[in-house]
């Protein structure tokens, strides 16, 4: 499983500064799950697809929905952004089965 350990240790590299930022810490440990289907790992070794570049998709998604300067958003909105950004699919959800974290993930866009 050389693609498994290659997406675990790129995201762990990825982390690397955002470690005690809650949304990154959200994200990497969905993808950490994710990375066990071989097809999920693989398309999370792209370099063009980062940790960051799944934030900064979601925050998009989340300013176009905004009211009053702010958005939350439930985990599987939040987790079919980062889907679509590394373009998982549904046939990898319906592989991992394991998408929800028992937390809401909360952006306020003015600190961004």
């Amino acid at each position: 499983m050389a693609s498994f350990e290659a997406a675990h240790t790129k995201l762990l590299i990825e982390m690397k500064g955002h470690e005690s930022e809650p949304t990154y810490e959200y994200i990497l440990d969905y993808l950490m799950k994710h990375a066990e289907n071989e097809a999920s790992a693989d398309l999370m070794l792209d370099a063009k697809k980062t940790i960051k570049g799944a934030v900064d998709h979601m925050t998009a998604a989340a300013r176009k929905k905004a009211t009053g300067g702010s958005y939350v958003m439930t985990d599987d909105e939040g987790f079919k952004i980062i889907d679509e950004y590394y373009g998982f699919g549904t046939q990898a959800l319906a592989e991992n089965g394991e998408n929800k974290i028992s937390k809401l993930i909360d952006f306020d866009l003015d600190d961004l």
